[in-house]
């Protein structure tokens, strides 16, 4: 799964060191709010954010891939679930590489609407349990592993690895877009269960 992603980003890299296709490139910062949550938890949504770069690889007119590098922040709220009947909240920060294949409309030189669809991926690299009465722990590493039994049975750990399904559409003007997306995770937040859901509203300009 590793290989595929770097073969892509590979892929996209090569097309950029090419002065022929220099143009066809684009890229830029972006930014944007989350709304997370977890499956098979009675917990509710949590508001998070993103960040980081975005870049393409024109085809066409019309077509492109897109790449993307981001902090994003992900977690769930879990209402009256210790045992002082506190809630617990999330939130855990991956590292996150989407990859989307995308179609653009041009209604002219300056406005457009599009809508990408592709695969990503994850890596844990920070968060936090956080609950009134308790002090806060690590979600990932063994403080992790230990609040993870605690809450549900003995030998169920976070997981750092988050893959899945992105969804995105948007409209560009003037080089800034405006993307809504939504992130359909396919891998365990935990060993056992629970997976990460992500609808996020994200601001990108493109050189």
């Amino acid at each position: 799964m590793k290989k595929i992603f770097a073969v892509a980003l590979l892929a996209l890299a090569t097309f950029t060191m090419n002065a022929q296709d220099f143009k066809k490139f684009r890229f830029g910062p972006t930014a944007g709010l989350n709304v997370a949550k977890a499956t098979s938890l009675d917990a509710s949504m949590t508001i998070g954010f993103n960040v980081g770069a975005r870049a393409e690889y024109n085809f066409s007119d019309n077509f492109y891939l897109g790449a993307g590098l981001l902090f994003t922040q992900k977690g769930y709220k879990w209402k009256g679930i210790m045992p002082n009947g506190a809630n617990l909240k999330t939130n855990p920060y991956y590292i996150e590489i989407p990859i989307n294949a995308g179609y653009r409309y041009n209604f002219n030189d300056k406005v457009s609407v599009f809508g990408e669809v592709g695969p990503y991926i994850g890596f844990g690299i920070a968060g936090k349990y956080k609950a009134e009465g308790y002090e806060s722990t690590k979600f990932f590493g063994d403080e992790g592993k230990v609040m993870a039994a605690t809450l549900f049975g003995p030998g169920v750990e976070p997981k750092r690895v988050d893959f899945g399904l992105g969804f995105a559409a948007g409209v560009e003007i003037s080089k800034f877009q405006v993307r809504l997306g939504y992130e359909l995770g396919l891998t365990n937040i935990y060993t056992g269960g629970c997976k990460n859901r992500n609808l996020y509203v994200g601001l990108s300009y493109m050189f």
